[in-house]
């Protein structure tokens, strides 16, 4: 999806369905269950109301693929990027036809097919709400994908299938909102066979994050708080709670290299500088005043947009913050 037709489709739902939502009680409830979430460590009712409206706003800017990836080049572009990535999934998972992998976390299932297109082997996705899996195993028919993909409604702490059902399993995007990965990893671990690959790109804190730079805190809890996620994790922290239920570490690498995984964010530059715009912010707040914006909705695209964003960029150029890191992981036994 090109900037123009990004741009088109952020207009045409500001004109008409972002007016169905009340971003008054949003935003309050937002403040509310995030609170309760610090209080008992448990985000899920926060991310999933988070969702209800963002979910929305990200499809009509990036599509059904809601995750970074840097380019392999300059001028690459980001659906080319994110192939690149369900290509290197493919290849590092060793799947192929004849075999059947798990999609933990699939949101409407964009890697899923993806994985499936590359591969021409089996996936299965996992997701907490039933609207992304209608919404995805729809996308699959329409791609004449049903052979091979299928989403499910579920739990990736209590994964509704079999022990040593897959043959491996991916996550993209997914970890980043658990408060639990020894729980999530020990599901996955269990519904793998010996030999099964897992292989885990996320969005975490970076290597060079500085404990001792109040800049670097700001940027992660920031986007934590506008995200609704749980206190970020470094990659080690991940892989030492693998780990604990029986992983092995089999490669961890960034995927970030000579071009960030941010690049289509300050990529062409103008995007930045608009969404950081006082003026473009004062001309919000004058539309809501008049009535040709919905009420509460300049909070709300000053929060949930415009510090959304630029927490997330901030922090990936000051080095607090990572979104192309990958790790990939292996049960024990079996032919590999």
């Amino acid at each position: 999806m090109n900037h123009a037709n990004q741009a088109r489709n952020l207009v045409n739902l500001l004109g008409g369905g972002f007016r169905q939502h009340e971003y008054v009680r949003f935003k309050a409830e937002h403040e509310r269950l995030y609170a309760e979430a610090v209080r008992s460590g448990d985000h899920t009712v926060v991310v999933t109301q988070f969702y209800t409206v963002m979910a929305d706003l990200l499809e009509a800017y990036f599509g059904t693929a809601w995750h970074f990836v840097p380019p392999e080049h300059a001028g690459q572009s980001r659906d080319e990027a994110i192939r690149g990535l369900q290509r290197r999934i493919a290849r590092l998972l060793d799947h192929r036809p004849g075999r059947e992998t798990l999609d933990v976390g699939c949101g409407v299932g964009s890697c899923m097919r993806g994985v499936a297109l590359e591969s021409g082997g089996r996936v299965t996705g996992i997701t907490m709400g039933q609207y992304e899996v209608d919404e995805a195993n729809a996308l699959n028919a329409s791609a004449h994908l049903e052979r091979l993909c299928t989403a499910e409604q579920g739990d990736f702490n209590a994964l509704p299938f079999e022990e040593g059902r897959f043959d491996s399993a991916y996550a993209v995007y997914s970890y980043k909102y658990s408060v639990s990965l020894k729980q999530a990893f020990g599901e996955v671990f269990r519904v793998l066979r010996p030999g099964g690959r897992f292989l885990v790109y996320d969005m975490m804190k970076a290597d060079t994050f500085d404990d001792n730079d109040p800049e670097h805190a700001r940027a992660i809890d920031t986007f934590a708080y506008v995200c609704g996620m749980p206190p970020f994790l470094s990659s080690q922290q991940r892989i030492d709670e693998a780990r604990l239920v029986g992983f092995d570490l089999l490669t961890e690498m960034d995927l970030s290299q000579e071009l960030p995984w941010y690049d289509h964010f300050v990529r062409p530059p103008i995007l930045m500088k608009l969404l950081e715009s006082k003026r473009v912010q004062g001309l919000v707040r004058w539309g809501e005043r008049a009535g040709l914006l919905p009420r509460g909705f300049a909070p709300f695209y000053e929060t949930f947009v415009v510090a959304n964003v630029s927490s997330m960029v901030n922090g990936g150029k000051m080095g607090a913050l990572t979104g192309s890191n990958l790790i990939v992981l292996q049960k024990p036994g079996g032919l590999g």
